[in-house]
């Protein structure tokens, strides 16, 4: 059995980068270590992504979503902590590889799954 890879583009690693600051910056956490540890669970949830269950895409979510690429599937989760707030992955995956696209949770682009 080949090892699995699982990459971020460039534009999901800026979401993460980003989040802390605006997690924190934005009132949602009370210090940068809060944020910083936040992250760490969604990326936690990134290496999880081969374990956890694919879903396709309907037609308008999939049209929404096609500037990050074609076969594009997503996953999603919650935190205990955040029970209002749900996380969605966006990948696509080809053998063993895992290339995530985008992330978001419902407050942003919760609209567009549903």
């Amino acid at each position: 059995m080949s090892d699995m890879e699982i990459r971020l583009d460039a534009e999901a690693d800026s979401f993460l980068q980003d989040l802390p600051y605006v997690l924190l910056n934005e009132g949602y956490k009370s210090s940068l270590e809060a944020a910083l540890d936040y992250v760490d669970d969604i990326l936690e949830q990134v290496r999880q992504l081969p374990f956890m269950p694919h879903y396709q895409l309907s037609p308008m979510p999939k049209r929404h979503y096609a500037i990050y690429g074609e076969d594009l599937r997503y996953t999603f989760f919650k935190r205990k902590s955040a029970p209002q707030t749900t996380w969605y992955i966006f990948f696509q995956v080809k053998e063993n590889r895992y290339l995530v696209k985008h992330i978001a949770n419902n407050w942003l682009e919760g609209q567009f799954i549903r």
